[in-house]
């Protein structure tokens, strides 16, 4: 491996590494009619401080908070919000701060620069509110390198070959019945509990073991059954907690632990020499709830 990359990948794995998790703060990404919706629960539930970005300065949610227009506005307001409440976040943290006003921002940027707005400090949570899968968005834009050096880009599988193989040995590795969508041209693979034209409702908990909306036994989660085959293939799962009605949120600390792992896989992987299949060069991203999931196969493109 070239060692400019490996110093490369270090230097990002000491970075993450060393920044903090901010208690209280909600990163949103997308202001669209999701981003909005979270800003009102957040009101609701005075959440002490949420910041939503979004490409389109005119989103929806910028109507509900304080437009800000300087990046060193936004990273002096972060700079001051992890002043004021300390680094380190409790082991169970609470989501309502009695007595306090939520503190709602929006920030015109493109999802891609979220690694940049990350190194002033982990959100609590981030809210994906955006039409992509938003954990394998971010992973990607933290392993992007000069191109020269090879990348890390999603598995489109064409027709035939071992690649579409692989690929259907991982979807058919799961139960049919949480099999909601394979999609090869993406390396994509989705799960639910709902069957098709089934809409659950944005009030649902995703209790564990039975769906109440449409009389359903579930043996176990979507999360439990990603987490064991990540057991037999490298994958990361990245679990989406019920933030509100319908909305779903990462939390920032298995986001930071995630990436450092991911990048440690990615270091090894370039100081070997290239395998065979792609099984050797490929690991997948997922987010899951109890009910539903998406999982996209990632692989190594060679320098």
């Amino acid at each position: 491996m070239d060692p400019n990359l490996s110093a490369k990948i270090d230097s990002k794995i000491n970075t993450i590494l060393q920044l903090p998790v901010i208690s209280g703060y909600h990163l949103v990404l997308g202001g669209g009619k999701i981003g909005k919706k979270f800003t009102e629960h957040a009101r609701k539930q005075s959440l002490p401080f949420v910041l939503v970005i979004d490409s389109d300065c005119d989103a929806p949610a910028s109507k509900n908070a304080e437009v800000l227009r300087e990046w060193k506005q936004l990273k002096d307001i972060i700079s001051s919000f992890t002043a004021s409440t300390g680094r380190a976040i409790d082991p169970e943290p609470s989501h309502k701060t009695e007595g306090s006003e939520p503190v709602i921002y929006f920030y015109c940027m493109d999802a891609k620069e979220v690694p940049s707005l990350l190194l002033y400090g982990m959100p609590e949570y981030i809210v994906p509110a955006i039409p992509s899968h938003a954990a394998v968005d971010m992973v990607v834009d933290f392993l992007s390198f000069d191109q020269d050096q090879g990348s890390v880009c999603e598995l489109s599988v064409n027709e035939g070959g071992n690649t579409a193989a692989f690929f259907e040995s991982m979807a058919s590795a799961f139960p049919e019945n949480i099999v909601a969508g394979v999609f090869p041209e993406h390396g994509a693979i989705f799960f639910s509990y709902a069957r098709p034209g089934e809409i659950c409702p944005d009030n649902c908990m995703g209790p564990e073991g039975y769906c109440y909306t449409f009389k359903r036994v579930k043996p176990r989660t979507i999360t439990s059954y990603v987490r064991e085959y990540s057991m037999q293939h490298t994958g990361w799962v990245f679990e989406s907690c019920q933030m509100g009605p319908g909305i779903g949120g990462i939390r920032g600390a298995d986001l930071k632990a995630n990436l450092i792992s991911v990048m440690e896989r990615v270091r090894e992987l370039r100081e070997r020499s290239p395998g065979p299949g792609i099984e050797e060069r490929s690991f997948f991203i997922a987010t899951t709830c109890n009910c539903h999931g998406i999982l996209n196969v990632l692989h190594l493109v060679d320098e």
